[in-house]
């Protein structure tokens, strides 16, 4: 029972402190983009933070439920109550935590990047150097034709390194120009781009995140079956701990689940993202709207946001994990030297 509580108090703790860490970060991204340099004006948006937040409840969740069952492994006596712990705190994530804060984003999402768009219009400051394909602007004036008006026009030198007008070197001057933003349109100033612009190796993961929320979003939107042939994604990840038992040590055990765990996400963002067998997925969502034509409206509707190969690959691993899972179990009861690792631990 102890170890049970720890458990639970364990994964609200991390959900909590790590939900608001994200979160920060969250707003320092969205600040870096908005940024202008020479403005001391700092924006901060409670619709950033919030959206933040909703954004960072899954991951952080789904990162607390795998230590949850981490600690669980380092504490194998508490099994059962453990266990038991474990799956209600798995059904408060993916029946509650993940759809709610998926469903609240799409409420916020909106104000947000309504706010984005009225800070696009701030005034590029002069008198800074601004690296642009290669060649350097120095804007001596900016400005606008209208109040208006979100085009902005400048006046300065260009340092031609290129050799885009001429010679490489040379200086040129030029009036009423369109000032060199981020060419991306990620950013408000060029020179915050190369500061503020997350490197590959957590660019990648990130993006695979969001994919992810993406989904989630439309599914909870979309109606109790969408959501739950999304959620097969969540319990194919609660299902990774019914590998523990293909391992008496602890450290196997740990990186066992959490390969397992790793694997499920990533099938399932390539899934979502169309890399993975696209033709066949295609094909898939096509049968299931085909389907869905003869089915009741609000039904037929749930059937065209399906994505049908995803849970397919997430039943496949739930039915594996516990296949596995099962001859872990057994293997162990034959085998007199794991049930003697066991009692040790």
């Amino acid at each position: 029972m102890k170890t049970s509580l720890k458990m639970i108090l364990l994964f609200f703790a991390i959900s909590v402190f790590g939900s608001l860490a994200v979160a920060a970060l969250f707003v320092l991204g969205l600040d870096l983009r908005v940024l202008v340099a020479g403005n001391s004006h700092i924006p901060f948006t409670s619709a950033f933070f919030l959206r933040g937040l909703l954004v960072a409840i899954p991951f952080v969740t789904g990162c607390a439920l795998l230590f949850v069952l981490l600690y669980l492994i380092r504490h194998p006596k508490a099994s059962v109550l453990g266990g038991i712990a474990y799956l209600l705190l798995g059904v408060l994530t993916w029946g509650v935590l993940v759809p709610g804060a998926a469903r609240l984003h799409g409420y916020y999402d909106r104000v947000t990047f309504d706010w984005v768009s009225n800070v696009d219009a701030a005034d590029l400051t002069p008198h800074y150097f601004r690296v642009h394909d290669g060649n350097v602007y120095y804007y001596a004036r900016v400005f606008r034709f209208a109040e208006a008006s979100r085009e902005m026009y400048g006046e300065g030198l260009m340092i031609d390194l290129m050799g885009t007008r001429g010679k490489a070197g040379e200086i040129y001057s030029f009036t009423t120009s369109a000032v060199v933003r981020d060419s991306d349109g990620l950013f408000n100033d060029v020179l915050f781009k190369d500061v503020a612009s997350m490197p590959p190796v957590v660019a990648v993961p990130v993006k695979a995140y969001m994919v992810l929320f993406a989904a989630a979003s439309t599914s909870v939107w979309s109606g109790l079956v969408p959501w739950a042939a999304y959620a097969s994604l969540g319990c194919a990840l609660l299902a990774a701990a019914w590998l523990m038992s293909l391992s008496s040590w602890r450290f196997l055990k740990a990186f066992i689940v959490s390969v397992a765990g790793i694997m499920v996400t990533v099938l399932n963002y390539l899934v979502y993202a169309h890399l993975l067998f696209a033709d066949f997925a295609t094909s898939c969502r096509e049968l299931f709207v085909h389907i869905g034509m003869t089915m009741p409206p609000p039904l037929a509707g749930m059937m065209d946001v399906l994505e049908p190969l995803a849970l397919f690959v997430n039943l496949l691993c739930i039915v594996v994990f516990l296949v596995l899972g099962l001859i872990g179990r057994r293997l162990a009861v034959n085998d007199p030297y794991a049930r003697a690792a066991e009692d040790d631990a």
